[in-house]
């Protein structure tokens, strides 16, 4: 068995669990679209893109870190619920769905595990943080855990920013997903009828 193996598959293998399809749209969508990534043309592509091994790196430590906090958490007697779905109706026919890491009573948690220090939230996540927002009506936290090497100089594992929503982010949020939908559907025509 190649361990190493095994876990380069596991990042790049395709599947049907996040299959697009026109007029769905998720919360980590917007970053991707403002950076160019994701196209209209690209859009419906069966082929994934390929995940290097810094990313690979960086997906499986913020991933365990995720869910060692999650498992420390529900021993500790925590009431949460990870990774919660919902979809928010934009207009008639486009669906932004919104797939958060940790759900308390009282707020929403998104983990981040940067590979620097970081003590404000940078402006790629909060696109997503105000999406999250919206969906749920609840103040939302970014959890940006202390890269290793400063945890023992800082004490802390974690630091815990406060989201501070924007009516206007979430309007260009909005009409970025109506505008991408309207490109996405122009360009796959055939497909639609």
């Amino acid at each position: 068995m190649n361990i190493n193996e095994i876990v380069y598959k596991h990042y790049n293998k395709q599947d049907d669990k996040h299959k697009r399809k026109i007029g769905v749209y998720w919360a980590t969508d917007i970053k991707k679209i403002k950076d160019g990534t994701l196209t209209p043309e690209n859009f419906l592509s069966n082929t994934k893109e390929e995940v290097d091994w810094t990313s690979v790196g960086n997906i499986f430590t913020g991933c365990a870190y995720e869910a060692e906090l999650i498992n420390i958490l529900k021993q500790e007697k925590i009431k949460c619920t990870p990774h919660k779905v919902k979809d928010i109706k934009i207009g008639k026919n486009i669906i932004l769905r919104v797939n958060l890491d940790i759900w308390f009573k009282g707020g929403i948690a998104e983990c981040k595990a940067p590979t620097r220090l970081r003590w404000e939230i940078p402006e790629w996540y909060k696109d997503q943080m105000e999406i999250y927002h919206r969906a749920w009506k609840k103040d939302v936290f970014c959890y940006m855990f202390v890269p290793r090497n400063e945890v023992g100089n800082l004490k802390k594992l974690i630091i815990e920013i406060k989201y501070k929503p924007s009516i206007i982010r979430w309007k260009n949020n909005v009409k970025l997903i109506k505008d991408f939908d309207k490109a996405v559907k122009q360009f796959n025509k055939k497909l639609i009828k």
